[in-house]
Order: C-alpha cells, then sequence, then structure tokens
C-alpha cells in the first residue's frame, strides 16, 4: 500500500498528461461533466465484471462474496500498479484468499488470463485480416512478405494457447513427475477440474 502512494504521488508530480488535467477542469462544461460521469460509471462497472469474472474462476477453490471478489480485483489493480508489466495483478487478487488456497488461486487467476489473451489474440488477428484485405492502399509501403509472416506467427501461437487451453487438463500428468513440483502435487491437480 506505500509502495502504490508513493508511485501515485511520484506519478502525479512527474507525468505530462496529469499535470495537463488541470487545464481540462478550468473550462469546465456540461459536456466534460458528462464524460466524467460516464468514464466514472463505466470504471466501477468494469470492476464489478472482473469482480464476477474472479469469483466465478476461483469458485470451485473457494466461495468468495462480490464484496471479497472486489477487494481481490482491486487489490489486484493496486499492486499490479507497480510492478513491471501488471505482473503483481495475479498475487495481489490471492491475498484476499485462505492461505492454503492461494497457489491454487494463481493458477485459477493465471487460466483466466491465459483465456483473456487467447480471446484477444484471436479477434486481434480476425481484425487485422479485415484491416489487410480492406485497407489494402494504407499499407502499400509493407512488404507483403513480412505481413505475411507476422500472420502465420500469429495464428501459430493463437493455435497454440488455445490448444493448451482446452489441454490444460494434462499438464499435471506432464509436471507431476518432475522432483522440483513434488511438493506442489495436490496443487496442480486443480488444472484437472
Amino acid at each position: 500500500i506505500v509502495s502504490s502512494y508513493i508511485y501515485i504521488i511520484y506519478k502525479m508530480y512527474t507525468d505530462e498528461n496529469i499535470k495537463n488535467i488541470s487545464e481540462y477542469f478550468e473550462d469546465f462544461t456540461f459536456q466534460k461533466t458528462t464524460l466524467i460521469l460516464i468514464v466514472v460509471v463505466l470504471m466501477f462497472i468494469n470492476w464489478f465484471i472482473e469482480a464476477k469474472k474472479w469469483q466465478f474462476i476461483i469458485s470451485k477453490i473457494q466461495f468468495l462474496s462480490i464484496i471479497k471478489a472486489v477487494k481481490g480485483v482491486l487489490s489486484g489493480i493496486t499492486i499490479g500498479k507497480i510492478t513491471p508489466n501488471r505482473i503483481g495483478e495475479l498475487g495481489g487478487r490471492v491475498f484476499g484468499l485462505e492461505k492454503e488456497n492461494r497457489i491454487k488461486g494463481i493458477f485459477a487467476t493465471s487460466l483466466g488470463s491465459l483465456s483473456q489473451l487467447i480471446t484477444t489474440l484471436f479477434f486481434g488477428i480476425i481484425s487485422l485480416v479485415i484491416i489487410l484485405l480492406f485497407l489494402v492502399d494504407s499499407f502499400k509501403e509493407l512488404d507483403n512478405l513480412y505481413v505475411v509472416l507476422i500472420l502465420i506467427l500469429a495464428f501459430v501461437i493463437t493455435f497454440l494457447l488455445i490448444f493448451l487451453y482446452f489441454r490444460i487438463n494434462t499438464i499435471p500428468k506432464v509436471l507431476i513427475n518432475k522432483k522440483f513440483l513434488n511438493k506442489h502435487k495436490s496443487k496442480l491437480v486443480f488444472f484437472e477440474n
């Protein structure tokens, strides 16, 4: 929490975009007020949906009330802000879980993040193909071979992630025989569910 406050204060005094916020509020109109209200409402809706998703993901491990799920999401966001590439978001969410369920919670959260990544990649590739097909003139400066290679690589990575996601229950069978994971056998069985 202290690190988060330090980070927020640091950003408030160093980030140029945040410094420009005061200029935005100097000429305060009805339209600006409406936009801010819409953003705030959408932010709360987003956090609520994220909390429901987290509650669903974690439901096979531990029951969470919606209040605890929201606290977990907000904890994850807070810790994610001060860690590289928001990696702390995974760990921040599991603080609200019982101690014996935290490792399973990290696995479950990782699995949820993987499904979100796959969805983003899948629809991103479809969008990229549509853009390339219908807005080809904009991409004349790009080498066609380069674009084709990127698309093929993206398709392969997405296919492999989808395959891994739908075969996730085989992970314990592969990993359980590794000596360094012997103490986590019971936690790896989570993937079978």
